[in-house]
């Protein structure tokens, strides 16, 4: 089963892949799982000719391109567990704020936790607190930018 996902993972959803233009259900499905896992971590590499993708970038690509090249249920499945703003990463919100992803809130895709530490006019917060972009109440809050 390992070999044969390994010899399947550069197949393609749409049988553009290779070595055997193989398409849909005809690729193995641990090579199905092992194409999305293994093109994540390319976009989110370092590579010579290009910067590594934010995780939020890289889930974004993989997701444009369900159903060209990756099985849609395993990108589907994959887009749930992989945290888009991982632990630590600064983002600015939507309401001018500034915060500190405290919790990537698995599950909930691109809905962290955000601990505030600016105000919408860039002051320090004296006591940061956490907002939960998956709390329906702050549904209409949203990510505006990655402070890379």
């Amino acid at each position: 089963e390992a070999v044969q996902g390994v010899l399947d993972h550069h197949e393609r959803w749409n049988g553009s892949g290779y070595p055997g233009k193989l398409r849909g259900d005809a690729i193995s499905q641990f090579g199905r799982i092992l194409t999305v896992a293994d093109n994540y971590y390319e976009l989110v590499s370092v590579r010579p000719d290009r910067r590594a993708l934010m995780p939020h970038e890289a889930v974004e690509f993989i997701m444009a391109f369900s159903a060209e090249s990756f099985d849609p249920d395993i990108v589907q499945v994959f887009s749930r567990q992989i945290p888009l703003y991982p632990t630590g990463v600064m983002v600015k919100l939507s309401s001018g704020e500034v915060g500190l992803i405290a919790d990537s809130n698995i599950g909930h895709i691109g809905r962290p936790i955000v601990r505030i530490v600016l105000d919408e006019d860039s002051n320090e917060v004296t006591r940061p607190f956490d907002v939960d972009l998956s709390d329906p109440r702050n549904q209409r809050q949203l990510i505006t930018k990655v402070m890379e």
